[in-house]
């Protein structure tokens, strides 16, 4: 093996380094500007709460990647703006402002280094439409990352010891598919999602509905029956998982 070669293996074990852990979606950012309707929602219940789990051998993540990006190298990128690394991420050289655009925190002309994410095979998600699939590190607990269809995802470090809450404060569950979700930061995010997704609907029947009442009433029905048809897992926590998942599909496919 080369001095160079071997260089460049640790310096992307080095880069690896600084992203190894579990990172939760915490966003969705879509372009607001876009005239075609983009199949990725703005703060999407099926994606906000999933996971991507960064080791020196894998990136995956159920629902987001699977199976992944297997011996993951990533390259670093000269330091751009945010706004032309996004131009370069839509296709779209025109507009000043994209990270406005993307209704970003971030300002579009702070500097940032993105990572470009090489798999010896897998990937993580599609490249953009003059670059590849990148990664840019905001600050030491939060990632932003480009997604299917131009949208971006930005993803919190989880800390070992800090639960993730669902909808309802754990300490009024009483049956034991309730209390099974509060043991599981995966099932909370889930059961958030579920709540998200039913608030949309929800929203949707109040301001653009037609028989808003009967509507309304429908959709209350249909959730009390899947809550019954949920604890039936009791605490099965795959059941509860696979309930969780298709309610919050389904809900979303309403809204759509």
């Amino acid at each position: 093996m080369s001095f160079i070669y071997a260089a460049s293996i640790q310096a992307a074990e080095i880069y690896i380094d600084n992203f190894v852990g579990e990172w939760q979606v915490q966003s969705v950012h879509i372009d607001t500007q876009r005239t075609s309707r983009s199949s990725v929602s703005a703060e999407d219940p099926m994606l906000i709460g999933r996971t991507l789990t960064f080791t020196h051998e894998k990136i995956a993540g159920k629902y987001l990647s699977d199976p992944g990006c297997e011996r993951p190298v990533l390259i670093p990128q000269p330091k751009t703006s945010l706004n032309k690394l996004l131009a370069l991420t839509t296709g779209d050289e025109e507009r000043a402002n994209l990270a406005k655009d993307y209704l970003l925190e971030e300002q579009g002309n702070s500097s940032v280094i993105p990572f470009l994410i090489n798999c010896s095979s897998g990937i993580v998600d599609p490249s953009g439409e003059k670059t590849g699939n990148w990664l840019v590190m905001l600050d030491k607990h939060t990632m932003l990352t480009n997604w299917d269809d131009n949208s971006l995802l930005k993803l919190q470090k989880l800390l070992p010891g800090i639960p993730v809450e669902p909808s309802f404060n754990c300490q009024d569950a009483e049956n034991i598919t309730a209390k099974t979700i509060c043991k599981s930061s995966g099932l909370a995010a889930w059961d958030r999602s579920v709540a998200a997704a039913y608030e949309i609907v929800e929203f949707q029947i109040k301001n653009i509905g037609v028989d808003v009442t009967e509507s309304l009433s429908a959709l209350n029905k249909e959730q009390r029956e899947w809550l019954a048809e949920k604890n039936q897992c009791k605490n099965d926590r795959r059941c509860i998982e696979e309930k969780m998942v298709a309610r919050v599909s389904n809900l979303m496919a309403q809204a759509n």
